[in-house]
């Protein structure tokens, strides 16, 4: 299979079919080691290359899905465990060398396929081998701790590597800084005043909790970290706190506590074969798991009632698994708090889910839990109310938990047991005595049911309808209803049952109720006690119904009416559901139920008749089903006496999978000769109905043929006893198998045999029907009055004699239900398949009903006839018929492989039809090609489909608006499925000879098959060359000799563009109709053109040699032996741009090597390195100008391009406007371009220049961008064009650029910066010199904008190439340097964006030698000095200053000695302006490379960070306070590294102590949101949390109120979060501070003692508002405290009242649960803060 995938140019559709199986077999890796199985990684990743990477494949030349791609990932994923021992050495050696951070795009398709095939899991006996990249990657990560686009890759790659390797890694000095990572991904609203940056981390969520969970365990700090974060997480977890990051924290919840779960499984269940066991040492203890729990506990409690609350039920389910005493009593309180009240439907609804969630953990008994029993009875009766006929979601949600409790439960009373019992615990004996309330739950439960049926009459809810239709809503209610009675009433005893059977039966038979709903209703709790017991149900219900039937239609005038008494419909109702039932109850009643069946099928009225129809059906299928008898939780009866068993012992009990005593009812002798006996009666009186009514045409449109062809479609369910097709299978496709190859011939006589099954007038019963019906489809389709409602049963008919298959509705809802059964009721702490025994059941009867689904029959001749039956239906009149029709022609389609060949000629007769004077029809036949949606007709890769249809729909003429709409539907689903139809296939050797050997124990003379099979394949290839040609010239003269609109004309072209293949060029006369359109007036037809063209160029690409270089060779250098560190080395400097070393002449060029690729040589060097080699040397690779040597097919191109008169009306079109404001540099026409002047070389370049100049000279910016297009793809066509084209290229376009620079304007600046980025992206610096060369030397220019037109233009180009232009950069950044205080804005900005391009190289590896390019730090000890008079202008209000830093002072000790005179010059006014500018710049340039760079932050920022923090106070100018506040909000939101902390932090205590109570402010602000996102790393030192905290304590005790308030807030939050660790050391230094009393020189009034009053005070209502949601032990003391300060000096009592305000209002919800932890008295002084008494009291 594996060299199945392997064959080149595969048809997708195989590729997808070999590649699920080959899932298949290995997705079970634990059967089969490594050691067993082999495969190769190299063709793997050669394949992956070509699906995912290729260009090709991006341009659309090879059409592989989304879906094929995924399915291809997921495969290497899986055979990534069976790589060779050597394939990690081998995998690094190709890709270390493509990881340098300046690529992006590489850096990220490396890390990506890295992902995907490094191996991560070894045998025990195999070396590590991810100790080869572990180290290496994670310290790339952390250098290059900023970029977003690969990250997400690595993270998947570790988290794999950690979940298999469970013990084996040592991530401690990983975990810090992962956690602040994981932190930045939840996009959490927490910002510096500016709204959130939006370059959110994208880690999987998945990826992170597997990783978070393999890291637990043994001596590792992750739980301290995983608690320390659902600290900082726990407040968004309220329901009031909704918002981007709710979905995330969700999810993140779910998956969290799953791989926890898996993770504990597999170490405790799991057998292992040859994986890695997790050593002894590293396994989850008991006290990581209660760790585990508690730190999720709270947030997931309080996240119940949020929108979160599927994620919730799921997470509350598997913690209780795990600690069931810490999670259910916390369930149940809020269950029991939410009932009633007046919290509304949803937050009950939200309980009740989460409790039942819980139910088996708490009666599993698990961890020691024993108390979950003693809650059922009580939980089960609190829930009753929750059955409320006016809200629907609420009753379902009750119904669920009611069943599942059932399920886990028999009801039984069990009072009397310590009697029989002397060794019952206190638990049992409560939980026996409490089970006397079963017989009250179940009565109450039925009252609530009755109660829910009498309030939902169709009359009261659904008055306005005039016809009733089961809504969605309704189908969910009946069948929870049904699901919840029979939970209860199969777990009762038989004296319980009874007991409800009575009550039931009074109730139904008293009451008279409308079949709508209420009916429904009650029918449905009366087929759930039928399914239950049928055989005490039945003798209940069935005499008295039966009775009462033929009673009531006793008289034949009752047969007659249109409309029946409410009482004959409520009976027949009421037995048409109860029929549902074990045929071997219901078989000793079917001479009662014929009566009934008999009398009633003769019912005019047609709602009577099809409660008759549907009796009928079930007694049927009740007859002929086999089905589980009970589905109790234990396979024994609950009748037994009390003495011998005690049903609370049974509680929770599961299902044993290899001893579940089932009990099926299989259907006997006796029930086939019944339901024989039923057929025989009605089926021939219908056939004979059918007959005379085809020879009599006036009766078609009675209603009696729609009953009569609804009793053929019951009786067609019993098809179990019809014979089987006897014709001939029908030959649909060449094959060297047989058409009945999957049937032996004891199989085919079998299925021929006809004795045992029932035939009509002596033949085949199917078909007989056939033959019958197909005649009365022909009389039906011919009538004037349509007969819709016959025609719909008609195609349910086709449909089942056609697929024999089952109600797929009722299967795909049975397979719902037992999945979601299956997940909330699931435990995998207890092993594999332990459930509870109901589930168990339902597998196995759904593996039963699996074996119908997948019945194939032989396809016939008779198959045929009823699929032409439906196509003719798919193009009636009728619209809703063509629906059902296409529907069922869909599924046999699917079914039937191939059948679509027997259809196609008919669907194109159809839409050779006038779409005019037919739309119907033309309509149903458009319907027909697009099905079936997973593989549409007009997609096949069939050659004869294509020739038949898709010049058919060109040639269409219809006009009705909704038809050309479906046209277009047409054309884009060719467009995205047709993918790439192979044309030339050949299988290897290698596959051969694995087919030999697999074969040759099979058949003897498989060479003569195989060799036979490789002349048929060469054939086929012939054919398809064949075709593909006859094809494409049949599609270019409908193009251009027949009369088409446009709209048909984009249709065509993109068919003809569909089909190009990679391979295979386009004949000429193609490529001459595709270069026509170039120049169309149509704007689609040219941009279809263009993208037909690119892949026409693509096919006509030359191949160019290689060969090997050594690079050490070239370097003079001997190869390292040791590790090799990446950034500059001296092995890698002849690649780096250096102007000496360019090369001037030809020789030179010759001589040069180029490396295109950006990471060649900076990481390290590859194993084989290859270049290209030079263009003299190439062979068959040259290019002329000469026509006359051009192959056809590039003839047909040049002449297009070589005309004038195309070329002026082409660039004519190209410098057109199409959409103002939204135009853009055009990446198609840049490719196209590419290609023509890769492929034509100079002449065809010299052909565009007479039209250059007026386009770079135009004001238009359309015209601009298409010279852009055009010199961009110039200069990259020319990678292999010889040097003297290259220089007269350069010649030519050299003027043009320094034009263009003269000439850009707003609207086009960002082309040219793209033209020119294109241009030097992947294309050596030294190759492209002329370019950076002409750019680097322009001179600045005096005009503003078309100076920062420049500069944007540089940075564009350097930004390609970083780390090789180190030499340029530096002497740019001497040129930039004089900008830095430039007067405008435009300039400045531009300034800073190529100030960030310069340092984004600055980048160190440890190790590896400093770069050669500019130092961030040295650049700020240049603009220091500058930027230190701005500490002059940084006085606040009081007029202080901020204190000198060292340059400040250093700058005075120079100014000094030159006396006062010239201090005064320096501070001028014009000094100070100037300072700002430069400020301004720098900090556009912080904010940028922050953004932009790889490492995101440098120590050195902090520097600047005191007199940023400073200027952004700056009224008067507010760009300047914007700036600053941006760098301010990048610093603080940026997740740091360990080694940046302690700068950050000194700056934060320098601006801390500065006198500018604003700064104040500031730094307060900034720390906040910087600890918040680098929290994990920051308390992983206890001196970095005691520096922040000493800062956050210091201004609490400022002299400015402002600041003391924010350092509050902040105080409030490091409380919030946990940062604080000794929470109550400073909780009693603040009381003790309030408790101080004032000296006796202090007066009350003083500032100072104010001052630290005030603190004080703040500080303790810091530690109240640190608890919005909870209450503390500690708080209600605290409000104690507070009340004696009330009374005190402002603005103490202003911020006491505010403190309790915000705690009323945080706590209102839940007052009734909080107010329990205050005492009265307490409660009083609570009630004086906050209504302080007035002046006169």
């Amino acid at each position: 299979m594996y060299e199945l995938i392997l064959i080149p140019h595969l048809e997708p559709y195989l590729f997808r079919e070999f590649i699920n199986i080959l899932i298949e077999l290995l997705k079970k890796k634990e059967l089969i080691s490594p050691a067993e199985l082999v495969i190769p990684w190299v063709p793997l990743y050669n394949l992956c290359k070509n699906i995912l990477f290729s260009s090709r494949v991006s341009l659309g030349m090879y059409g592989y899905s989304l879906l094929i791609q995924k399915e291809f990932v997921a495969l290497i994923q899986i055979a990534r465990f069976y790589f060779e021992e050597t394939a990690t050495k081998e995998m690094l050696d190709e890709w270390k060398p493509m990881l340098c951070p300046f690529d992006y795009r590489t850096v990220s398709d490396t890390f990506q396929i890295m992902s995907y095939f490094l191996p991560v899991q070894f045998t025990s006996n195999r070396e590590k081998e991810y100790t080869l990249w572990l180290d290496d990657f994670m310290t790339f990560w952390k250098i290059c701790n900023n970029n977003f686009d690969w990250e997400h890759d690595l993270m998947e790659l570790i988290s794999i590597l950690a979940k298999n390797n469970i013990g084996y890694i040592d991530w401690e000095p990983y975990v810090p800084l992962m956690f602040s990572r994981f932190l930045k991904c939840f996009q959490l609203p927490v910002c510096y005043k500016q709204p959130q940056m939006r370059d959110f981390r994208k880690l999987n969520i998945s990826a992170i909790s597997v990783w978070i969970v393999s890291a637990l365990g043994g001596t590792s700090t992750a739980q301290d970290h995983l608690s320390d974060l659902m600290n900082i997480l726990v407040s968004y977890f309220e329901p009031s706190n909704v918002g981007r990051w709710t979905k995330f924290l969700g999810k993140f919840l779910e998956e969290l506590v799953a791989h926890f779960v898996e993770r504990l499984h597999y170490e405790r269940h799991k057998k292992l074969t040859w994986e890695t066991p997790v050593p002894n040492t590293k396994k989850l203890t008991e006290r990581d798991i209660t760790k585990f729990v508690e730190s999720l506990k709270f947030g997931t409690l309080r996240a119940m009632f949020s929108s979160m609350r599927s994620a919730v039920r799921v997470s509350l389910q598997y913690l209780a698994m795990l600690r069931p005493h810490l999670i259910i009593p916390d369930v149940i309180e809020d269950f029991y708090f939410h009932i009633g009240g007046t919290f509304g439907s949803l937050n009950f609804r939200s309980a009740i889910q989460c409790l039942t969630a819980v139910l088996r953990p708490m009666l599993e008994g698990s961890c020691g839990y024993k108390e979950g029993p003693s809650y059922v009875v009580p939980l089960l009766m609190a829930a009753l109310p929750g059955i409320d006929p006016s809200d629907t979601e609420k009753s379902v949600d009750t119904f669920d938990f009611v069943s599942t409790m059932a399920t886990l439960v028999p009801i039984m009373d069990c009072s009397q047991a310590s009697k029989f019992y002397d060794n019952l615990t206190k638990e049992e004996e409560a939980t026996c005595l409490a089970t006397a309330n079963f017989v009250d739950f179940v009565l109450q439960f039925l009252d609530n049911c009755f109660m829910f049926v009498t309030s939902s009459s169709l009359e009261s809810i659904n008055i306005e309808r005039e016809t009733h239709k089961e809504s969605l809503q309704e189908s969910l209610i009946l069948g929870s209803l049904w699901i919840s009675c029979t939970s209860v009433f199969q777990q009762t005893s038989l004296k319980i049952y009874e007991v409800a059977l009575d009550k039931l039966f009074r109730f139904a038979t008293e009451s008279i109720f409308e079949t709508k709903v209420a009916g429904r209703l009650l029918a449905t709790i009366c087929q759930s006690f039928v399914q239950v017991n049928a055989e005490i149900s039945l003798q209940k219900f069935l005499p008295f119904l039966s009775n009462n039937i033929l009673t009531l239609l006793s008289s034949n005038n009752v047969l007659k009416e249109d409309s029946l008494t409410p009482e004959l419909l409520h009976y027949l109702l009421l037995i048409s559901e109860i029929s549902h039932c074990p045929g071997c109850c219901i078989l000793p009643h079917a001479s009662l139920i014929r009566k009934v069946i008999d009398r009633s099928l003769q019912l005019t009225c047609r709602e009577g008749f099809l409660m008759a129809l549907r009796l009928l059906a079930g007694f049927l299928n009740s007859l002929l089903s086999i089905v589980p008898l009970e589905y109790r939780s234990v396979p024994q009866s609950f009748d037994r006496p009390l003495s011998e068993y005690l049903p609370v012992r049974d509680w929770g009990k599961l299902g044993n999978i290899d001893d579940l005593k089932l009990e099926f009812f299989v259907p006997g002798e006796n029930e086939r000769n019944c339901v024989k006996s039923i057929i025989d009666m009605y089926l021939p009186i219908q056939v004979e109905f059918i007959k005379s009514t085809v020879e009599n045409a006036s009766s078609l449109m009675d209603e009696k043929l729609e009953f009569a062809l609804e009793i053929i479609r019951v009786l067609l369910d019993c098809r179990v006893l019809f014979p089987s097709w006897t014709d001939a299978p029908v030959h649909l496709v060449d094959s060297f198998l047989k058409d009945n190859f999957f049937y032996s011939d004891s199989q085919m006589q079998q299925i021929a045999a006809s004795d045992k099954y029932i035939a009509i007038c002596n033949g085949n019963m199917r078909n007989t029907l056939v033959d019958i019906l197909t005649k009365l489809q022909y009389k039906l389709l011919m009538c004037e009055k349509p007969n819709t409602k016959s025609l719909a049963v008609l195609i349910q008919i086709w449909d089942i004699l056609l697929t024999d298959k089952f109600n797929k509705i009722v299967y795909a809802t049975h397979w719902l239900f037992y999945h979601c059964h299956k997940r909330f009721s699931g435990n995998k702490l207890l092993g594999s398949k332990r459930h509870v025994r109901s589930l168990l059941i339902n597998r196995v009867l759904l593996q039963h009903e699996l074996l119908f689904s997948r019945y194939v029959p032989p396809f016939t001749s008779t198959h045929k006839d009823i699929m032409m039956n439906l196509l003719q239906l798919s193009t009636s009149q009728y619209s809703i018929i063509r629906n059902q029709a296409r529907s069922a022609l869909s599924d046999a389609v699917t079914k039937f492989p191939y059948s679509h060949n027997l259809l196609t000629s008919s669907i194109s007769e159809s839409l050779k039809k006038d779409a005019v004077l037919e739309p119907d029809v033309f309509e149903g036949a458009i319907h027909i090609i697009m099905e079936p949606r997973h593989h549409p007709i007009v997609a096949r890769h069939d050659w004869m489909v294509l020739h038949s249809l898709w010049p058919t729909l060109i040639r269409a003429k219809p006009e009705k608006i909704s038809i050309l709409a479906l046209m277009k539907s047409v054309e884009n689903v060719v467009e995205r499925q047709i993918g790439t139809i192979t044309v030339n296939l050949e299988v290897s050797d290698s596959c051969v000879e694995f087919a030999i050997k697999l074969c040759e124990s099979v058949s003897d003379d498989i060479l003569k098959h195989i060799n036979q099979g490789i002349q048929t394949l060469a054939q086929r290839t012939q054919y398809n060359l064949e075709h593909y040609l006859s094809f494409i010239d049949l599609m270019v003269k409908i193009i251009e000799n027949e009369t088409l609109h446009s709209r048909f004309q984009c249709m065509a072209m993109t068919f003809l563009m569909s089909v190009i293949h990679p391979d295979v060029p386009y004949p000429p006369e193609a490529v001459k109709c595709i270069t026509s359109y170039l120049i169309d007036d149509s704007i689609e037809l040219r941009k279809i053109a263009i993208e037909a063209v690119i892949m026409i160029l693509k096919q006509q690409k030359k191949t160019h040699k290689k060969m090997k270089l050594d690079p050490y060779t070239i370097s003079q250098l001997a190869k390292q032996s040791g590790t090799v560190f990446p950034g500059d080395r001296p092995d890698n400097e002849w690649v780096k741009y250096r102007k000496v070393t360019l090369p001037q002449n030809i020789e030179e060029w010759h001589e040069m090597h180029f490396l295109h690729r950006e990471y060649h040589g900076y990481y390290c060097w590859p194993s084989e390195l290859t270049v290209y080699v030079p263009p003299h040397e190439q062979q068959g690779a040259s290019l002329t100008s000469n026509s006359s040597v051009l192959e056809d097919k590039e003839e047909a191109m040049y002449n297009f391009f070589s005309c004038s008169k195309n070329l002026d009306q082409l660039i004519y079109f190209l410098s057109l406007e199409e959409q103002k404001g939204v135009d853009s540099f055009s990446e198609e026409r840049y490719l196209m371009f590419k290609g023509l002047f890769r492929n034509g070389g100079y002449a065809l370049l010299k052909m565009f220049v007479p039209y250059m100049d007026s386009l770079i000279c135009s004001s238009q910016e359309n015209s601009q961008r298409c010279a852009a297009e055009i010199i961009a793809a110039s200069i990259r066509g020319a990678k292999h064009w010889p040097y003297e084209m290259i220089t007269l290229m350069w010649e030519l376009i050299a003027p043009m650029i320094q034009n263009a620079l003269q000439n850009m304007n707003e609207e086009t600046i960002n082309d040219w910066k793209k033209c020119f980025r294109l241009a030097s992206n992947n294309r050596d610096p030294k190759w492209n010199h002329w370019l950076f060369e002409l750019l680097l030397n322009y001179p600045a220019q005096s005009n503003t904008f078309l100076e920062a037109g420049r500069l944007s233009c540089i940075e564009g180009i350097l930004h390609c190439h970083l780390w090789k232009m180190s030499e340029v950069l530096t002497l740019w950044l001497s040129t930039l340097k004089l900008c830095l205080s430039h007067e405008f804005e435009n300039v400045r900005q531009r300034v800073g964006e190529a100030l960030s391009c310069i340092f984004e190289a600055d980048i160190s590896f440890p190790g590896g030698a400093s770069p050669k390019s500019p130092h961030i730090a040295d650049f700020i000890a240049y603009v220091l000095p500058s930027l230190s008079l701005l500490y002059k202008m940084g006085a606040d209000s009081t007029g202080t200053e901020l204190r000198k830093t060292q340059n400040e002072s250093n700058l005075n000790e120079t100014v000094s000695t030159q006396g006062h005179e010239k201090n005064t010059k320096i501070c001028s006014h014009e000094g100070k302006k100037i300072a700002i500018r430069m400020l301004k710049t720098v900090c556009i340039w912080i904010s940028t490379l922050v953004s932009r760079s790889e490492f995101g932050i440098a120590a050195s920022f902090y520097e600047l960070v005191p007199l940023i923090c400073l200027m952004e106070n700056d009224e008067n100018d507010s760009e300047l306070a914007l700036l600053c506040s941006k760098v301010l909000g990048k610093l603080a939101q940026t997740v740091h590294e360990p080694d940046h902390i302690s700068p950050a932090l000194s700056a934060m205590k320098e601006t801390s102590e500065c006198e500018s109570w604003k700064s104040h402010i500031i730094c307060l602000r900034f720390l906040e949101v910087f600890i918040f996102y680098n929290m994990p790393v920051v308390r992983s030192n206890d001196k970095w949390s005691r520096v922040a905290i000493d800062i956050v304590l210091k201004l609490l005790e400022d002299n400015s109120l402002e600041v003391r308030e924010n350092a509050a807030q902040v105080l409030c939050g490091l409380l919030h979060t946990g940062f604080i660790k000794d929470v109550s050391q400073l909780l009693n230094s603040f009381k003790v501070k309030v408790g101080m009393k004032r000296t006796t020189e202090c007066k009350s009034t003083d500032p100072t003692y104010l001052r630290l009053h005030h603190a004080a005070i703040l500080g303790l209502c810091s530690f109240i508002n640190a608890h919005p949601y909870d209450i503390p032990d500690f708080v209600p003391d605290l409000f104690t405290i507070l009340q004696k300060h009330i009374n005190d000096s402002r603005p103490i009592p202003q911020t006491i009242r505010k403190t309790l305000s915000d705690f009323q209002r945080t706590h209102h919800d839940k007052w009734g649960q909080n107010r329990l932890k205050f005492s009265e008295e307490q409660l009083t002084i609570m009630e004086e803060i906050a209504e302080p008494l007035s002046y006169y009291t």
